[in-house]
């Protein structure tokens, strides 16, 4: 999933023909984001060696509001990208809908009948 904005820029926006590597053959797509994990590891451990309970808990509660976006955008791209590689995955997962949305109708309306008797 966190190759999928890469994945969906280079199919769709451009056709990133001019990659750029770093020093130990890393693509700069990759190195980024791994310094910036790198240091709120760091940053967490620091907070973590506090004898606070609140401190803990303000960097537990700020690392799950964090990544819980990204990996909806994430995985938001992930989808779009599957849909456009795969244009029968669009058709199943629209009937799939369509399955669960008639099917909790169903439920709602028997659920009525059952409640008005």
């Amino acid at each position: 999933t966190f190759e999928a904005p890469h994945r969906f820029w280079c199919n769709y926006m451009s056709k990133c023909r001019h990659e750029r590597y770093t020093d130990q053959g890393v693509s700069t797509w990759v190195a980024g984001p791994h310094r910036l994990v790198e240091w709120w590891l760091q940053f967490t451990q620091e907070q973590d060696e506090g004898d606070s309970l609140a401190n803990r808990m303000f960097t537990l509660l700020f690392s799950i509001l964090s990544i819980l976006p990204l990996i909806t955008a994430f995985s938001t791209l992930a989808l779009l990208d599957k849909c456009m590689l795969y244009p029968s995955f669009v058709t199943i997962c629209m009937v799939m809908a369509g399955w669960f949305f008639l099917g909790r109708n169903e439920i709602s309306k028997k659920t009525k009948q059952v409640a008005a008797s």
